[in-house]
C-alpha cells in the first residue's frame, strides 16, 4: 500500500529539486520588488512631475510667444511697418519693447528712427516721456502688472518705493542715482531666484545661466533683442579698470562695484524697469523636488 505521506514528501522533493531554484529566484525577485517599490514609486512620481513641468513650460512659453506674435501682427496691419525695421531701429539705440507697450508707441519709435543723423537723444526722450508723464502713471501701471508673479510679489514695495522717489525728486536731485542700483539689485535677485527654480545654482558660469534665459524666450528677433540688452549689456562681463567691450553706462558690474559714477540717467532707469517687465513675463515654475 502506498504511503500517502511518503508519496507527498517524494513529490515535494522532486518539485523542489526541479523547480527549487526557480521558485527561490521568484521569491527573491518578489522580495526585491517589494523592497524597491518606494524607490520605483518615487521615480514614477518624478517622471510624472517632470512631464507636467515641461508641459506647463511649453504652454507658458507659447503664451509669451503668442503675446509677442499678436503684438507684431497688430502693429504691421495697422502701420504697414515690418517687425524687422522696428527691431533694427530699437537695436541701434539700445532699446527694446515688451507687450506692455502700445503699438502706437512703436510707430513713433520707427518715425524717429527713420530721421537722418543720430536720434539717440530723441529716442531716449520718447521712452522717458512716455513713462514719466502724468506723474509716472504709465510706469506705475507697468509695475502694478507684476504683483501676481510669485518671484516679484515680495519685492513690490521696493518697486513702488522707487516710483515714489522718482515722483518726489525736487530741483537738482537725481533720483536715478538711488533708484537704478536698487533696480539692478532686484534684477540680480530675480535672476538668481529664477535660476534656483530651474535647478541652477548661484555659482553657475555665465554661459550656463545666460543659456537658461535664452531658452525661456521664443526664438524671434524681439526676444533676442531683449536678451541682448539684458545679458550682453547689463550683464556684460567686465573687469575693474578695463573698458567694456560694448561701452555703455548701463552695466551691472561697473555700477554695483562703484566704478561708474555717471550711471544715474533716467533712460537707464527706464531700461531697468523694462527688463523687469520682461522677466515678469517669463514662466516661474516651482522646481521639481
Amino acid at each position: 500500500m502506498i504511503d500517502p505521506i511518503n508519496l507527498n514528501k517524494s513529490i515535494f522533493e522532486n518539485i523542489n529539486k526541479t523547480y527549487g531554484i526557480i521558485i527561490k529566484q521568484a521569491v527573491d525577485a518578489a522580495t526585491y520588488i517589494s523592497e524597491m517599490m518606494p524607490q520605483i514609486w518615487h521615480v514614477a512620481t518624478y517622471i510624472s512631475e517632470m512631464l507636467q513641468f515641461w508641459q506647463e513650460w511649453i504652454e507658458e512659453n507659447k503664451r509669451l510667444f503668442d503675446n509677442y506674435t499678436k503684438f507684431w501682427q497688430i502693429f504691421q496691419e495697422q502701420y504697414k511697418i515690418t517687425e524687422q525695421e522696428a527691431i533694427q531701429i530699437l537695436r541701434k539705440y539700445k532699446w527694446f519693447i515688451t507687450p506692455s507697450l502700445p503699438s502706437d508707441f512703436v510707430f513713433v519709435v520707427v518715425e524717429i528712427g527713420r530721421k537722418p543723423s543720430n536720434q539717440r537723444s530723441a529716442m531716449n526722450r520718447l521712452f522717458v516721456t512716455y513713462f514719466s508723464s502724468n506723474n509716472f502713471i504709465n510706469l506705475e501701471n507697468l509695475v502694478d502688472g507684476w504683483k501676481t508673479n510669485a518671484i516679484f510679489k515680495p519685492r513690490m514695495k521696493i518697486f513702488r518705493d522707487c516710483i515714489f522717489i522718482m515722483r518726489n525728486a525736487k530741483g537738482r536731485q537725481n533720483p536715478s542715482n538711488s533708484v537704478l542700483p536698487t533696480l539692478i539689485a532686484q534684477i540680480d535677485g530675480i535672476r538668481v531666484e529664477f535660476m534656483k527654480r530651474n535647478g541652477l545654482s548661484f555659482w553657475e558660469k555665465d554661459k550656463v545661466w545666460k543659456k537658461l534665459f535664452k531658452d525661456q524666450t521664443p526664438n524671434q528677433d524681439l526676444s533676442n533683442l531683449v536678451n541682448d540688452i539684458f545679458l550682453n549689456i547689463l550683464f556684460q562681463k567686465s573687469q575693474p579698470g578695463v573698458p567694456l567691450e560694448t561701452p555703455f553706462t548701463f552695466n551691472r558690474h561697473k555700477v554695483m562695484h562703484g566704478e561708474y559714477l555717471k550711471y544715474g540717467r533716467i533712460d537707464n532707469t527706464i531700461r531697468a524697469f523694462l527688463i523687469l517687465d520682461f522677466l515678469s513675463s517669463l514662466n516661474n515654475q516651482k522646481p521639481i523636488s
